[in-house]
């Protein structure tokens, strides 16, 4: 049995009373990437990777990787590390007309078109279909009944690229979540959780919308459904699952045990919330590079390393020498340059700390504090 067959029973397993899930890591930095595989590799398990439209795309993206080239770049890293590819599953998350939103409705669809199947013809065979927001002209928020109609016309561009592409048929997730995809931006006070009825609503319309185009065959493998069960973060806080508000949600998959809940934004979710996320409803949960422990402590010695850096640099007695360092764009070519000491007589910094310290990124500021022969130079990746 392949890895995505087990991703779509799933939902069978749940119906079943058995309760486990599996963690989508949404992120294109090395570093995140080799964790979740390492603790694939330590557990025997599955490991989802997923890109966003943003991140990825048949134009290149904010990485400047194609579907094709991410693959490959993820693949890399698997064979580098041991880790088995057969276990390793592809997904692409709020495919849809978001890259483009700017443009007529028209012609953000033709590249969404596009951007579908070069995902799947790469292999991608979890597939979320998110066309929820409106493009130029239209509102912010689409009626479902149109949302739902755009969704079943990629997932047709899906069904036909996968008949030729060799990989496993996709399986699909509907529905999208509020706030934007990727974090909130302002400080949360509280989040209004999606109601059952919104919920079984969702299912129903892109039933009807992926009937109306003959594609019952396709809406058989959508096994997921994005809601909001009371989870997110932002800059300045995180809202921590409740159970018990979301008894009544969760109480509705009794309606529909073709599907679970994916719940997205769960980075910094408490260990004990990831639980009762997945015991409750929600076995498909989206994280970024927050959610690998592996990747965390690496983070922690960036910060305690980055932290040092900007110290030594405020010293004018320090006699640490700055040299540039370019990261090649994968798509481009274009150099992306960055800092690094190559001595220093300060205190404030030690070779050991620099040699352990890792990339990192935020938002379009890049900083390496490596040596360019021992650092990773792979796209970073915390926006999504």
């Amino acid at each position: 049995m392949s890895a995505t067959s087990r991703l779509a029973g799933l939902p069978a397993r749940f119906a079943r009373g058995e309760r486990g899930g599996i963690t989508s890591i949404c992120s294109a930095h090395p570093l995140v990437i080799e964790a979740a595989l390492l603790e694939g590799i330590a557990t025997g398990m599955d490991v989802l990777i997923e890109a966003t439209c943003n991140q990825v795309n048949q134009e290149g993206g904010y990485t400047g990787m194609t579907p094709a080239d991410f693959r490959s770049f993820v693949e890399d890293i698997a064979t580098r590390l041991g880790f088995d590819t057969s276990r390793l599953i592809l997904g692409g998350d709020h495919l849809g007309p978001n890259p483009w939103k700017h443009l007529p409705a028209d012609e953000a669809m033709q590249r969404a078109d596009i951007m579908m199947d070069a995902f799947v013809r790469a292999g991608f065979t979890k597939i979320h279909l998110d066309t929820s927001m409106g493009c130029l002209g239209e509102p912010v928020a689409l009626p479902d009944a149109v949302t739902a109609e755009r969704a079943a016309r990629l997932a047709r561009i899906a069904e036909m690229a996968a008949s030729q592409a060799g990989y496993d048929l996709p399986v699909y997730i509907i529905g999208t979540e509020v706030p934007i995809p990727g974090g909130a931006m302002e400080a949360l006070d509280h989040l209004e959780l999606t109601t059952p009825a919104a919920a079984v609503e969702t299912v129903e319309v892109h039933r009807r919308a992926f009937a109306a185009l003959g594609l019952e065959d396709a809406f058989a493998r959508a096994i997921g459904v994005v809601v909001q069960p009371g989870v997110e973060f932002g800059n300045e806080n995180v809202v921590v699952y409740d159970s018990a508000k979301a008894t009544a949600l969760s109480g509705v998959l009794r309606q529909m045990p073709q599907f679970v809940f994916e719940a997205h934004s769960t980075d910094y979710q408490p260990q004990q919330a990831l639980a009762a996320l997945v015991h409750d409803a929600s076995p498909s949960s989206r994280s970024a590079p927050a959610s690998p422990s592996r990747c965390a402590k690496r983070c922690s010695a960036l910060t305690r390393s980055l932290l040092s850096l900007t110290a030594c640099r405020k010293r004018r007695h320090c006699a640490a020498r700055w040299k540039s360092c370019f990261w090649p764009s994968r798509r481009t070519g274009r150099n992306i340059i960055t800092a690094t000491p190559t001595t220093c007589a300060c205190s404030a910094i030690s070779p050991t700390a620099t040699a352990s310290a890792t990339t990192g990124r935020i938002r379009r500021l890049r900083l390496l504090s490596t040596p360019c022969s021992s650092a990773s130079k792979a796209a970073p990746s915390r926006r999504r």
